[in-house]
């Protein structure tokens, strides 16, 4: 992985022995960068609210509320809250999954999203939505995957 690297940065193979020292120092920290994962701790055990690797990412939400519209709004409320943590926002969102435990509820969870997401066709992820068995009383659950700012 280190020597594909370097070989990108100069477009020519060396090997470890060849490397000047600065050279050197500057692939070990990008390596270094390339290894980092950033977590950040949800609620639920066995898995984190969003986690960031090499600028990218990883959010998902559910949340309580009474009817599709309810639980979207407070997922998504939830998501920003996410990426803020992680160092984004909406705008920079690259991808969006919805899952839902009733296709026929579609409609109305578009309402909350589009609204949500706003009018800038500029600012739009690209975004599918399927159906999904759930867990009791979860009607919505949205991953995203976002570049970081």
């Amino acid at each position: 992985m280190a020597h594909i690297i370097l070989e990108f940065v100069t477009n020519k193979p060396r090997s470890y022995q060849q490397i000047d020292q600065p050279a050197l120092c500057c692939l070990r920290f990008k390596k270094e960068l390339q290894m980092q994962i950033n977590r950040f701790k949800g609620k639920a055990k066995g898995r984190n609210r969003c986690v960031e690797h090499g600028g990218i990412i990883y959010a998902v939400a559910t949340a309580e509320g009474k009817n599709i519209q309810e639980q979207t709004l407070r997922s998504l409320k939830y998501l920003d809250e996410s990426l803020k943590m992680a160092g984004s926002d909406k705008t920079r969102i690259l991808q969006g999954q919805i899952f839902l435990a009733n296709m026929n509820q579609k409609a109305d969870m578009d309402v909350v999203w589009n609204e949500w997401i706003g009018a800038d066709w500029h600012n739009w992820p690209q975004r599918a939505c399927v159906g999904a068995p759930l867990t009791s009383g979860t009607l919505v659950e949205i991953v995203l995957t976002a570049a970081k700012a």
